[in-house]
């Protein structure tokens, strides 16, 4: 796999995502944004890196954004539930996430 340099404004996007920026345990897998948001390009930009996947929401007209490595190893209780299984089980962004 080739190694990817984000941003610090990304890895707060990563955070975000997992719900880390709210406490220290990820409960969640997902960022809700739409056209305009400020965290908009970054997002698209890590869609394009292979580092997060887009579709639209259900509910609203906003688009959900999804980590794609969020895994066991990341949430520690399995599958989460919120987007399409982890493509890869033995990629964890636990660590990176908590710096």
């Amino acid at each position: 796999m080739k190694e990817a340099r984000v941003t610090i404004e990304q890895m707060d996007i990563f955070r975000h995502t997992a719900g880390l920026d709210r406490g220290n345990t990820p409960y969640r897998n997902y960022f809700c944004a739409e056209e305009g948001h400020d965290s908009w390009d970054a997002l698209l930009e890590l869609v394009k890196m292979g580092l997060m996947v887009k579709r639209p929401s259900p509910t609203s007209p906003s688009s959900l954004f999804h980590l794609t490595y969020f895994n066991n190893r990341v949430n520690h209780q399995g599958y989460c539930g919120r987007c399409c299984p982890c493509p890869s089980a033995d990629i964890c962004l636990w660590g990176r996430l908590q710096r």
